[in-house]
This record gives C-alpha cells, sequence and structure tokens, in this order.
C-alpha cells in the first residue's frame, strides 16, 4: 500500500484536483465531464444537512442568494469580514455561524471524497494534499487553508484516527505552496525544462491573474547535471483583491448605470433604499445583472464581438409606476476596455514591482508565463504582450496548471515543499563528484524570500517593524525579537497586539536605500500604524490579533518584547513578553 498525494488549487472561481501516476497528471473528475469545478457551496433549503458543491451549486446563485457561497478564498486572508454585519448574518447557516474557512473546508471534502471513490484508491491512501495559494498570501491565509485540510479529513492519523503533527505542530500530509512555484514547475516540467542533461540558469516570469487575486512572480530556475532544480523567488508582488470578478464588476456598473438613468432603481448599492422595494428583490436583480455581465465578458467581449447586448425581461418591479422594468443595454467593445483600463494597469504595475525587486531587467527574463482563467482573455494577453514586446506562453490548460503543478511537485517527495536551507547557488563541488549521485531526485529546493514586511502594533504603540521585505529565510535565523512600550494597558488587564503586513517603503532606511538598523539589528519605523496614503487607503494588513492579559497593578507603561519566528510550512509564531513574566508562545 502506497500513499498518494493530490495536488488542488483551490481558487476563488474554480477548484481543480489532480494526482500523478507514471509522471502523468490526471484530473480527478469533480463534476462529471470537467476538470474543474466552481469554487460554490450551496445549502439546500438554508439547512446544514443537505450541501451541495459545484455548478449546481452556483446555478442557485441568482434564485437562491442566501443558500448559495462563493467568492470565500477572497475573505480568508484575514478576519476583516468579521467587520461586515452583511457577511457575518450571511454566513450564519440554521442558526450556526460559519466562516470562509468552513466553506473551504466543505469543498475539499468533496475532493477527498472523489478521491477515496476514484480508480487512485485502490490499494492506495489517498489523505495527503498539496494545496496551492497566491504568492501574496497571508500567514493567516495560510493557517486557514491547513484548517480547512484538516476538517475535510486530509493529514496522516494516527490509531485514534488524529492528525498526527510534526516537531513544528504542523500536520502531516498537508502542505502548501505558492502558485507560481507550482505553476512554474508544471510549465517547466511539460517543456523539458529540468532535462538532468543540461545545465540552465534560467528566469521565468510567472503572471497569474485569475477570478479573485493577482499577483506577479519572478523565479529563477537553475538545473545542473547531477543536481536537484533550483527555484529561488526574486521578487514578488500582488493584489489580493483583483480578478476576473472584478472585471465583470465594471461590465455591471456600465449597465447599471443605464439602469438607473431610465428607472432610478441602483442595482449595484443594494443597500440603499430602492423606492421600498423588498431587498431580496434587489439582491437577485444584482445577482442576475452579475450573471449577465459574466457572461458578456466570456461569450462576447473574450471572443472579439464588437458590443454586448445585456437584456432581462422583468428584470425588477417598480412599485412606483406599478409594472416590470426590463433591461437592455449595449455595451460597446471600446467602452468595455476603457472601463477595465485602470485594473488591467494595475497589474502592469505589479510586474513593475516585482521585477524591480528581483533586482533584474525586464531583458533578464527568459520566459514569460501566463496563468489563470483570466489570462485567457484576449484583452490580458494584448496588455502583457505590450509590455514585455514578445510573445509569452500561454498554456493549453491556464485553468488548471496550478493544480497540475501541485500534484507533480507532490509526486516527487510527500516532504514540505518549502526548504530555507538550500545549496548555495556558487557551488565549489567537482563536477566528477556530482556523477556519482545517480539516484538525485528531481524535487526542486525553493529559496524562499519575504515579500512583504511584517511588524507587530501593540495597541498604544507605534508599528514595529520585525522582518524585513526580501529576507531569505534559513534555519540558522527563523526568528526576529524587538521590544516595544505598551503605554496605556486597558483597564481589565488586557493588551491587544495585532500583527501586520505591508507591502509599502514604510521603513526608515539610508541613503543607499537600506533599512537603518540599531544596536540590536532591529529595523524601525517612524510613521505609526495609522498613518494612511492620501487616498485614504491604509498601508497596513492585518493578519491576526491576540491578546495579552496582565495583572491589573502593573505598571502604566509596559516593555512588551516580541519575537517572530517563521516555520517550514512559511507559517508564523508570536512569542510574548510583558515585563519580566516568562515569555507566552502561540502559533499565529
Amino acid at each position: 500500500m502506497s500513499k498518494i498525494t493530490i495536488g488542488v488549487d483551490l481558487g476563488t472561481t474554480n477548484t481543480c484536483a489532480a494526482i500523478v501516476k507514471d509522471n502523468i497528471a490526471t484530473f480527478l473528475e469533480l463534476e462529471p465531464g470537467s476538470q474543474t469545478m466552481p469554487s460554490a457551496i450551496r445549502f439546500v433549503d438554508g439547512k446544514t444537512d443537505e450541501i451541495i458543491v459545484g455548478r449546481l451549486a452556483k446555478r442557485f446563485a441568482i434564485s437562491k442568494p442566501k443558500e448559495v457561497f462563493v467568492s470565500f478564498k477572497s475573505l480568508m486572508q484575514n478576519e476583516e469580514w468579521l467587520n461586515d454585519p452583511k457577511l457575518v448574518e450571511h454566513y450564519k447557516i440554521d442558526g450556526k455561524q460559519y466562516t470562509p474557512t468552513d466553506m473551504a473546508a466543505k469543498l475539499l471534502t468533496h475532493i477527498y471524497e472523489v478521491a477515496q471513490k476514484s480508480p487512485f484508491a485502490n490499494e492506495n491512501v489517498i489523505n495527503n494534499i498539496k494545496i496551492c495559494v497566491p504568492a501574496a498570501s497571508t500567514p493567516y491565509y495560510k493557517k486557514e487553508v491547513i484548517k480547512a485540510a484538516i476538517t475535510a479529513g486530509f493529514g496522516e492519523k494516527d490509531e485514534t484516527d488524529n492528525v498526527i503533527l510534526d516537531e513544528n505542530n504542523q500536520p502531516l500530509g498537508i502542505s502548501i505552496v505558492e502558485e507560481p512555484f507550482a505553476a512554474a514547475y508544471s510549465y517547466g516540467f511539460k517543456n523539458g525544462f529540468f532535462d538532468p542533461e543540461k545545465s540552465k540558469d534560467q528566469n521565468i516570469m510567472v503572471y497569474d491573474f485569475g477570478g479573485g487575486t493577482f499577483d506577479v512572480s519572478i523565479i529563477n530556475v537553475i538545473t545542473e547535471k547531477g543536481k536537484n532544480p533550483v527555484f529561488t523567488l526574486l521578487g514578488t508582488y500582488g493584489i489580493t483583491h483583483l480578478g476576473g470578478d472584478d472585471i465583470d464588476y465594471e461590465i455591471m456598473k456600465i449597465a447599471a448605470k443605464q439602469f438607473y438613468k431610465e428607472h432610478k432603481i441602483d442595482l449595484i448599492n443594494v443597500n440603499k433604499d430602492n423606492k421600498g422595494i423588498a431587498k431580496r428583490d434587489i439582491l437577485m436583480a444584482h445577482s442576475t445583472l452579475k450573471e449577465l455581465s459574466e457572461r458578456a465578458k466570456i461569450e462576447d467581449f473574450a471572443v472579439g464581438a464588437p458590443e454586448s447586448e445585456l437584456e432581462q425581461l422583468a428584470l425588477i418591479y417598480d412599485p412606483d409606476v406599478e409594472q416590470d422594468c426590463n433591461l437592455d443595454v449595449i455595451i460597446k467593445k471600446e467602452q468595455f476596455l476603457d472601463a477595465i483600463k485602470p485594473l488591467l494597469d494595475k497589474t502592469i504595475e505589479c510586474t513593475k514591482k516585482a521585477i524591480q525587486e528581483s533586482k533584474l531587467e525586464l531583458d533578464d527574463i527568459n520566459r514569460f508565463v501566463l496563468v489563470g482563467g483570466s489570462t485567457k482573455a484576449p484583452w490580458v494577453q494584448d496588455i502583457v504582450r505590450n509590455f514585455i514586446e514578445k510573445e509569452p506562453y500561454i498554456a493549453d490548460n491556464v485553468d488548471v496548471i496550478v493544480g497540475e503543478g501541485a500534484a507533480l511537485l507532490a509526486y516527487e517527495d510527500n516532504e514540505p515543499l518549502i526548504i530555507f536551507d538550500p545549496e548555495p547557488k556558487d557551488d565549489k563541488k567537482e563536477n566528477d563528484e556530482h556523477e556519482e549521485h545517480s539516484d538525485v531526485s528531481d524535487k526542486p529546493t525553493i529559496l524562499n524570500k519575504t515579500s512583504q514586511y511584517y511588524g507587530i502594533e501593540v495597541r498604544g504603540g507605534f508599528f514595529m517593524p520585525l522582518i524585513a521585505k526580501g529576507l531569505v529565510f534559513d534555519e540558522a535565523h527563523p526568528s526576529y525579537s524587538g521590544t516595544i512600550k505598551c503605554t496605556n494597558p486597558n483597564d481589565s488587564g488586557l493588551i491587544y497586539i495585532t500583527g501586520w503586513s505591508t507591502q509599502e517603503d514604510i521603513i526608515d532606511k539610508d541613503e543607499n536605500g537600506n533599512p537603518i538598523l540599531d544596536d540590536q539589528g532591529m529595523m524601525s519605523s517612524s510613521k505609526s500604524v495609522h498613518y494612511v496614503k492620501p487616498d485614504n487607503t491604509k498601508l497596513f494588513q492585518s493578519f491576526g490579533q491576540l491578546t495579552i492579559e496582565v495583572p491589573k497593578a502593573a505598571p502604566h507603561t509596559l516593555d512588551i518584547t516580541l519575537t517572530l519566528t517563521i516555520l517550514n510550512d512559511n507559517s508564523l509564531t508570536i512569542s510574548v513578553k510583558v515585563g519580566d513574566n516568562e515569555p507566552i508562545n502561540q502559533p499565529w
């Protein structure tokens, strides 16, 4: 009996899963006749005892919007969704409060059940999983994905059916891999990029534009005879809330504006008082408009049509005129392209920042790989082609190439993919020494570089950067510490500690652009966590909060020493030391 690992691309819009046998990735039929399945969950009749996933669930997004859950991946980056009462209420089913992570777990449960019924399950144990995550994922998101996998039944179990944990308190049989690595590996594998008889040193740009997220990564890939391929992340930049859904929304806004002009009913701002129309009816019309917009994108604009007509009879009833209002809007292609141009421009700006971070020039990049369902669109391909001034690589299977890559990587070795002590690039060993090792696997080693700054705010104190952007973690330097003063513990003796990440340049730097370090090697920032850019968008993104209890008689001002430690799965743990008390260790 052997162990088999499933590679899964848990997408905002669609999900796929693959298993590799004889170096060929075979996709599980999560739905009959399809390699992909809509990332949708439906609680039939608002009850918890009957759940439908995939197309059958998405089909009811219009008629039963309260029962259907989509795009929940976008909400898993942090807990900000809890600040939206409407979302909290939406995720309450039959009196029970659910979370976006719970919905992801139900998708993974479906994958687990399909795998157990597949031919691969014959004399094999299929409970291991390698899940792809966006390059711009927060540590919180990665933790939630692992939690969802455990809930779904994945992971190596002991005799009591509990998931076995390793020395770092991480579940065995569950691992994650950043999507650009999976995509690059799949691309390289299919194109003979990892031929052990050839030596190559190439830079690959992975432009990943999915349904709900966007990121671009620059990866250096080295293959040498007799050695494992080495993947090094040189630069990455992304936006966690930018994808094909946003393009749909631009079409919706164009149509909704025309509809409002004719009927004075707002189909975008669903909470607005619309002539006393029931909110349920507004939501239904909104969902219908979204579906029509997505259809216009795929069936009209994506195939080069000069215009698209959004038409729906009796879209909504207007009580003022006591009659149904029809939708009949024609959107010109030029109008559509103008509307989405700012979104596409954002992807190119991210691309420029990733290249800048990699310290390469555009001409230094050898391969350009487009990944994600949105890259099938000609307007996306055109803007990339115009920027790089050459032809990008567009896979036949852009929807599933990431899942395929995860499966291929899982096939090589079930150990965690991310390794923080790779061999030096400039190896001094003689070539003939390598030739003695003929059993070297093709599993890549990945150098992991932080894409953001990570730091801590104690309420009443300032943001304290602990981990710099661009750091490569290794076993010798997995932790970073600093001390911050808490000037106002609250009356109940509680201290609130918030973890933040940012891709902005907020760190104090010298004239050469290097972070300024104090005597302890700590970075500094003169900016408060409450600092905002001129457009009033926050510089920071929360990835978790801790509450620490201290004696009520404690001094008004306390020294708090915080240590962030990165684990092998790229998650964070925090050690909190308040005054002279013993440190408190807790996973973030």
